[in-house]
């Protein structure tokens, strides 16, 4: 479990890194909210980013339900 919690640690920490806006790609404003979730590369980070926090939150809460 604690090797789970650091890579997952890591993951978070060095996710702001790869969401920096930064121009030259895309259809919308570089630093705008809409171009993270419209852009296929951004969108998917997100997603791995939402999908990562779901499943440690159901690991959790399956982990306190059997206390």
């Amino acid at each position: 479990m604690k090797r789970t919690i650091a890579l997952a640690t890591t993951a978070l920490l060095a996710l702001p890194a790869s969401l920096l806006a930064h121009e030259g790609h895309g259809h919308t404003e570089g630093s705008s909210p809409l171009h993270y979730v419209a852009e296929p590369y951004h969108a998917a980070i997100f997603l791995l980013a939402v999908a990562l926090i779901v499943g440690i939150g159901w690991r959790l809460s399956k982990r306190w339900r059997k206390q």
